[in-house]
This record gives structure tokens, sequence and C-alpha cells, in this order.
């Protein structure tokens, strides 16, 4: 989960004009991936892992 929300906020905050952000994501791809492969053996080092979320997905309807 943290490496999930460390992925996501390390992509929000990228600003510059377009060519130095891709060049910044280029440099970043190494440990995103490295990040989502360690992630599994992470999860299971984890003993709480139940109390986190990726998301929630609500569905509405109008009385």
């Amino acid at each position: 989960m943290i490496t999930l929300k460390m992925n996501y906020f390390s992509l929000r905050f990228i600003r510059g004009p377009r060519p130095l952000r891709y060049l910044i994501k280029a440099g970043l791809i190494p440990f995103w991936y490295l990040g989502q492969v360690c992630a599994p053996y992470l999860d299971k080092l984890d003993r709480n892992w139940a109390h986190e979320t990726t998301g929630y997905y609500v569905t509405a309807r109008k009385a």
C-alpha cells in the first residue's frame, strides 16, 4: 500500500515544462518498477494489512 501511495504522489507532484516532466518520469520508472516488484514481499511483513485499502467504490441512487 505504501508503494502504491508513493508511486501515486511522486507522479502527482512532477511539475515543469513538458520535456523536463518526461525526463523526471523516465528517471523514476526504475524506482516505481522496483517498488512494484518488492511490494508482494513487503506485504508479507505487514501484520495489519486489513487496515489499508487502495480505494472505495460507492454507488448512489436518488430516491
